[in-house]
């Protein structure tokens, strides 16, 4: 079956200054020469390669283009960033044969070019690099690019060479305990914020992300449904989900919302449980109970600033009853906030990794080097070296 002649668009949805498109297969040359018309009259076929070209697509009135050569079987076309040029590029070389992959999908590839070379891991590193939000994430990534899993990888299959099977599966088992910071690194830690009725958590969640992204309102009840918003705490990239106030209620909106916050208690991966200090200094046993089934629970009081006029036995007494693990903000002045986004961070990522450090960050990765370490225990040493060589020269798989 004869190699399709590919086209790529390699930058993004969206309006910019310059779009490039490239064209990748035997073909390509051919293809691109049936369009593009050189100012200077020689035709692509007849550049040498790394050869840069000007001049139009398609007619004398058609869109201002560069294109270069790279070699025999790619060619970039470099036109204005709108959308529709891109569109006229593409569709036109759609129209003469080439077929249509995503990026993602040409680095993927154990075939492209300049992509071929490359390990399973370093070409799934490049798709998420691009896909990465802050740099504390794409720093651990970097260090997978650069070589970290491979390199880690390649000292378990060292070990099984030598029959030490044991300290393989510590190996393994090491890898195993960054996987969970590994999948997040592009997909958002999931963060809610929960609590009764009117205790700031609307206000808080403004607070964390920098601008209005809730609704806030004094009336108890005004959030009923789920609000969240993408932001980066610590470095690490989170969804915060601002949630209805936890109540008994005969309001049908409002208690639909209440069932809704309670199944997102259930899958997220920090629950930040919010009292009003104004109320209750100390949060209250109710408040722990409430939360208790989380194990990935912050007690956060807010308001802090209304207690700074608070006085009496009653209220001195609640407020040393505050344990240290509860933090108080206040989401007005902003006091607080710097030791929240920092405990959200670290009941999310207890241990950062240090550089170079090898971290799985792709399910597929993950469950080759699960099931390397089940085949290990079972006694199938050449199973699990098949698999770990897999992770060096193989496909990549999926996600």
């Amino acid at each position: 079956m004869p190699v399709a002649t590919q086209v790529i668009v390699l930058t993004s949805i969206g309006r910019g200054a310059v779009a490039s498109v490239a064209v990748v297969g035997p073909r390509a040359v051919a293809i691109v020469d049936d369009h593009f018309r050189p100012a200077s009259g020689r035709t692509l076929h007849a550049a040498s390669p790394r050869s840069i070209l000007y001049g139009r697509w398609q007619s004398d009135r058609g869109e201002d283009v560069i294109v270069v050569r790279r070699d025999e079987c790619r060619v970039e076309v470099h036109c204005h960033g709108g959308a529709a040029a891109v569109a006229r590029i593409r569709d036109s070389l759609i129209d003469s044969g080439c077929q249509l992959i995503t990026w993602e999908q040409w680095v993927s590839s154990p075939r492209s070019s300049p992509y071929s070379s490359l390990s399973p891991t370093r070409r799934a590193a490049i798709v998420e690099l691009a896909r990465v939000r802050t740099q504390r994430a794409a720093a651990v990534l970097l260090d997978q690019y650069n070589g970290a899993f491979d390199r880690a990888v390649a000292d378990v299959i060292a070990c099984l060479d030598r029959r030490e099977v044991d300290v393989a599966r510590e190996h393994l088992e090491r890898l195993l305990k960054w996987a969970p910071l590994g999948k997040h690194l592009t997909a958002p830690w999931l963060v809610v914020l929960a609590g009764p009725p009117n205790v700031g958590k609307s206000s808080l969640i403004n607070a964390l992300v920098g601008f209005q992204r809730a609704i806030v309102d004094p009336t108890p009840g005004t959030t009923r449904d789920v609000v969240s918003t993408q932001t980066a705490l610590d470095g690490w990239p989170v969804e915060l989900a601002d949630t209805a106030g936890l109540r008994d209620t005969t309001d049908v909106l409002e208690a639909a919302g209440v069932e809704q916050a309670r199944r997102l208690l259930g899958i997220a991966d920090c629950v930040v449980g919010v009292f009003d200090l104004s109320v209750s200094p100390s949060g209250g046993a109710e408040h722990d109970a409430m939360f208790a089934p989380f194990h990935r629970f912050l007690s956060v009081g807010n308001k802090q600033d209304l207690v700074a006029g608070l006085s009496g036995s009653q209220h001195q007494a609640e407020k040393r009853e505050l344990t240290q693990n509860r933090i108080e903000v206040s989401a007005v002045t902003g006091e607080g906030l710097d030791r929240l986004v920092a405990e959200i961070g670290h009941t999310l990522a207890p241990q950062a990794p240090p550089p170079g450090q090898a971290v799985p960050f792709t399910g597929w990765q993950c469950a080759v080097i699960k099931d390397a370490a089940e085949r290990l225990g079972a006694g199938d040493m050449l199973a699990a070296q098949g698999l770990l060589n897999d992770l060096l020269v193989g496909s990549m798989g999926h996600g």
